[in-house]
């Protein structure tokens, strides 16, 4: 049925998004919701990539801010931790480490992120720590992240270290190489 006049869907919100049809909503409790065009929602056994009325991806986790860029999904959790979902995009933009694939459930990329961000014109992301450092992932055509060859991607997360080299961030000893 078409709708001809605004309707109420959520109070208490605090941030929305959206990207193409999809929508994403931060209540102000911290909870997050989507709704619209969500291809990892179909990936996770639904019927179908549509949902058509918000629904409440994150239990007992209070959600910062979230950025949505190509069907990835990244949020700041209210403990500066970054969590990510979604289509990788073949170029690594979850940062885990793989190209092609969907990550349906939210995955810990990162400790101490104070911020998030992914552009709209490439499949990159890029995260400044609360340490100040500046982290960055996913497509490198045109030398986006700040690394020294251009056209290469990184499945995951490099300091911009502002030199001629990149150092790699390895999770499994929660620090820089």
């Amino acid at each position: 049925e078409d709708v001809v006049s605004p309707t109420l869907v959520m109070d208490n919100v605090d941030k929305i998004q959206s990207v193409w049809s999809s929508l994403e909503a931060l209540r102000r409790d911290g909870s997050l919701w989507l709704w619209g065009y969500h291809y990892f929602w179909y990936a996770k056994g639904n019927d179908s990539c549509f949902i058509t009325s918000p629904v409440k991806l994150l239990d007992e986790i209070e959600v910062k801010s979230i950025v949505q860029i190509s069907g990835a999904y990244a949020a700041v959790y209210s403990d500066n931790t970054l969590w990510m979902w979604g289509d990788s995009g073949g170029k690594g933009l979850i940062g885990n480490g793989e190209t092609s694939q969907v990550v349906c459930n939210p995955i810990k990329v990162l400790d101490n992120v104070q911020s998030v961000i992914m552009p709209d014109s490439t499949a990159s992301c890029f995260t400044i720590r609360t340490d100040g450092a500046l982290c960055a992932w996913g497509d490198n055509s045109y030398g986006q992240l700040g690394v020294k060859t251009p056209g290469k991607f990184s499945a995951l997360p490099v300091k911009v270290t502002f030199e001629e080299d990149y150092v790699p961030y390895n999770p499994s000893s929660d620090g820089w190489r």
